[in-house]
């Protein structure tokens, strides 16, 4: 039988970083740095997943949190 101990699990809980946040964060960075421009195209998502070496999913989450944050848009063409 198992009990919970005084010490709160979530006390030491580590944030666990996920991958999308990692190519999230490197696109952001690149954006901020000066390195992206507004108006410049992002690379395909193939181009981007294979620069990675990540999956679609995995791009497309870290995509959507760009977006979301009004970093980049979407264009369909």
């Amino acid at each position: 039988m198992y009990a919970v101990s005084k010490r709160s699990c979530f006390e030491h809980k580590r944030k666990k970083k996920y991958l999308y946040q990692e190519i999230y964060q490197t696109l952001k960075n690149d954006i901020e740095s000066g390195k992206l421009n507004p108006g410049d195209k992002l690379d395909n998502e193939n181009e981007l997943k294979d620069r990675f070496n990540i999956s679609r999913d995995t791009l497309r989450k870290a995509l959507a949190k760009l977006e979301a944050e009004g970093y980049i848009k979407r264009k369909n063409l």
